[in-house]
Order: C-alpha cells, then structure tokens, then sequence
C-alpha cells in the first residue's frame, strides 16, 4: 500500500527525472547547433565554436570587415577550410550567441 510518503518520493524522483531529461535536450541542442549567414555559410554554432569565434574576432579586431580568414564550416568535412571575411564570421558569432541564449530561455 503506498503511503503520502511514498508517493511524495515517487513524484519528486519523477521530477527530477524531467528535470535531467530537460537539461540532457537542451546540452544536445546547443551540442549540435549550426547557423546559417546572410552569405550562406553555415556554421557551428556549440559552445566551443562560440568562444573559437570569439578568439578569432578579437584576434582580428584591428583589422577591416573585409579581411579574409578560412574557416572550417559546419557543412564541410573536418579539415576542410573555407575562404570567408570578418564580417561574416562576426555575425556568425552574434547568431551563435543568440541561438544559445534561446535554448538555455526555453
């Protein structure tokens, strides 16, 4: 027979069961997300590729939009570099930051 008490554990391992499957989701979300610019390229857009871009824009932040760099894009096979500018990788980053910041507001 269950009790009030056995029910209140049930119900709160239960919760917490969600809660782990809520924040496994989200982590694969953000894991396997990609952007895409106003130019076509499709990035990575996972926490790692963030801060990646990140450390490429404030390595280049002297230098003009149109400054050429190659990159490695979501849509190509690892190793394989992409010709692209400043300007693109940095609204590449912006949507990068975006896309997570809604996945961790759901």
């Amino acid at each position: 027979m269950l009790n009030l008490s056995t029910i209140q554990s049930l119900e709160s391992v239960s919760a917490a069961a969600e809660v782990q499957q809520f924040k496994v989701s989200r982590q694969q979300a953000l894991d396997n997300a990609v952007v895409t610019t106003t130019a076509g390229n499709q990035y990575n857009a996972d926490e790692k590729s963030i801060g990646r871009m990140a450390n490429a824009l404030l390595a280049s932040l002297h230098e003009p939009e149109s400054f050429a760099l190659e990159w490695s894009m979501a849509d190509t096979p690892t190793g394989v570099m992409t010709p692209t500018t400043k300007a693109d990788l940095a609204q590449a980053h912006r949507l990068a930051v975006e896309n997570m910041a809604a996945i961790w507001g759901r």
